[in-house]
């Protein structure tokens, strides 16, 4: 994940809840997590173009904030894409497609 005020990436552990939130971990057995990305409030999710340093990477936009992510591997991009889009149809029974606006 890349920083929000220092702009540098963080290795992080992702896990989404049913209820849509996305909670993140600065390590795997962290006790408490560093922050939390409500998906409910996203309006687009953004692929991005990849580089050797910064792989498969996503931008999940939300009102106040750009979350961006990437991933070991595209599989697991792709994967976390369809979680989110899974969970956004199931919400609003509709959902664009990844580079476009999720509908609320």
């Amino acid at each position: 994940k890349k920083g929000d005020v220092i702009k540098n990436w963080k290795r992080r552990l992702f896990i989404m809840k049913d209820n849509g939130e996305i909670i993140y971990f600065a390590i795997k057995d962290a006790p408490k997590a560093r922050g939390s990305i409500n998906i409910a409030d996203a309006t687009s999710l953004k692929p991005i173009q990849s580089s050797a340093d910064h792989p498969n990477p996503l931008d999940i936009y939300t009102p106040n904030r750009i979350f961006s992510l990437h991933f070991d591997s595209q599989d697991i991009m792709h994967s976390w894409i369809k979680t989110i889009k899974n969970f956004v149809s199931a919400e609003t029974g509709e959902f664009d497609e990844p580079d476009t606006t999720l509908s609320p």
